[in-house]
């Protein structure tokens, strides 16, 4: 039984050290995800002073900021050592983010870039028009995937509390079978 007491525990060890690494990494991909939301929004007002104002310092930021939005949306699929995070797994997540990504590809990077090249106020309207909404796709994709994790955490805990229940009840009958013996 000190055997199994051994096992179960080193279980416990185990059980933690995955679920802290994939803590982690959904973390990660919360966060980063997050700046996808504070990204666009940056865009946004960014876009509106390149147009409205002609100002080259904020056209060179919003420059940075497509190529920081870009990282970003190419990095979530399929995860990103330098980010810290793995794949998503979560199927809900990963449509989301395909749909998110498919705005992103389709609409609106080609909206900012004629911002960027022609000053195009047309462009501007979209992205004046559609970033709020955008946003609440991105929202939506966050959420999920908050939700995935804490169910994922929760099953952990359970998972502990489990083992340690069987943990307990070995080391009681072993002491009861020494005691007895």
């Amino acid at each position: 039984t000190y055997g199994l007491l051994v096992m179960l525990a080193f279980v416990v060890v185990v059980v933690n050290l995955i679920t802290f690494k994939t803590i982690e990494s959904d973390s990660n991909f919360v966060n980063y995800s997050g700046l996808l939301r504070a990204t666009s929004y940056k865009m946004a007002q960014l876009s509106n002073i390149v147009i409205n104002d002609k100002d080259q310092i904020a056209s060179d930021r919003l420059e940075k900021n497509i190529q920081y939005f870009e990282s970003l949306i190419n990095s979530l699929p399929k995860g990103d050592y330098k980010y810290g995070m793995s794949p998503p797994t979560h199927k809900i997540t990963i449509e989301k983010l395909n749909h998110v990504q498919t705005l992103w590809d389709t609409r609106y990077k080609l909206a900012y870039n004629s911002i960027l090249d022609s000053k195009d106020t047309n462009s501007l309207r979209i992205i004046n028009e559609e970033t709020a909404i955008y946003v609440d796709f991105i929202d939506e994709m966050v959420t999920s995937y908050s939700e995935y994790a804490r169910l994922k955490i929760i099953h952990a805990k359970i998972m502990n509390g489990v083992i340690s229940i069987i943990i307990l009840l070995a080391a009681v009958f072993s002491f009861s079978f020494i005691n007895n013996g």
